[in-house]
């Protein structure tokens, strides 16, 4: 029998096809691996969100210093693992309650001179801080949730603190499992929260020789940190001296919480 020839409309049909199907040809302005990487990191920061807002709720039934206040935080740091300490704070901002129970000598640890405390304390709503020393004297960030009670009166808040690295790590370790593309997760004020080179999480990369020194560097760096997504060529701005600065393609897009953003990119050589 003898084969028919596919007319050429046909055959366009097909090729578009296959280039709509291939993750190799994803838009260059944001790769595919990076929207993946975005949505799972979105999806972990609103699966935290969601089980504070119910240990809030929970926690506006019982006192704030009870057997049953720290079940509920018991609770939340099984449903989310990279919770470092949860506690309950009273209205005037001294750490109540505190789980797991290591930390437990510091409650009574007055922090409402931190800003997110602050922030919480006057405006009662849900805030996620910048990177700061905790009290018990790990870096970490702070999500906090406020506590009503029956009649709608503030009666504390609920706080869980974590890293952002090895939260970062374990979502795109799943992503991309042989570490070769090299990411990297920014606070706005240019501070590294995880980075493939372990030596450069917590620098800020507005403070380096080579931002001060390059202004291609400068450029690149100032970009990133105006624009919530985007690409950009040009040296890149990890590494101690110029030497190390290799000319690189960034993408980069945001991850957001409560309007606490963070760039979430990663740049690869330009050969």
């Amino acid at each position: 029998m003898p084969v028919k020839r596919l007319m050429p409309a046909a055959l366009l049909i097909i090729a578009l096809a296959l280039i709509s199907a291939s993750p190799a040809l994803a838009s260059e302005e944001e790769p595919l691996i990076l929207q993946k990487a975005q949505a799972k990191m979105q999806e972990a920061l609103y699966s935290l969100k969601e089980h504070s807002i119910e240990a809030s709720r929970q926690l506006s039934e019982v006192e704030l210093d009870s057997y049953q206040a720290g079940k509920i935080l018991r609770w939340l740091r099984v449903k989310e693992m990279q919770v470092i300490v949860a506690s309950t704070m009273s209205p005037e901002g001294v750490l109540v309650r505190m789980e797991p129970y290591e930390y437990s000598r510091f409650q009574g640890s007055d922090v409402s001179k931190q800003p997110q405390v602050q922030f919480m304390l006057t405006k009662h709503k849900p805030v996620l801080s910048r990177l700061f020393q905790t009290v018990e004297g790990y870096w970490s960030v702070d999500l906090e949730h406020p506590i009503f009670g029956p009649k709608d009166e503030f009666r504390g808040a609920l706080t869980a603190t974590f890293h952002p690295a090895p939260f970062c790590k374990a979502i795109l370790d799943r992503i991309d499992p042989t570490g070769t593309v090299r990411f990297y997760l920014l606070q706005d004020d240019g501070l590294v929260l995880y980075s493939n080179c372990l030596e450069e999480i917590g620098t800020n990369v507005l403070g380096s020789a080579l931002y001060k020194a390059d202004s291609e560097v400068k450029k690149t760096v100032d970009t990133i940190l105006a624009q919530p997504e985007g690409r950009i060529s040009g040296r890149h701005f990890m590494g101690k001296e110029a030497s190390q600065s290799q000319r690189r393609r960034n993408y980069w897009t945001t991850v957001e919480l409560y309007g606490t953003q963070w760039r979430l990119g990663f740049a690869e050589p330009i050969l």
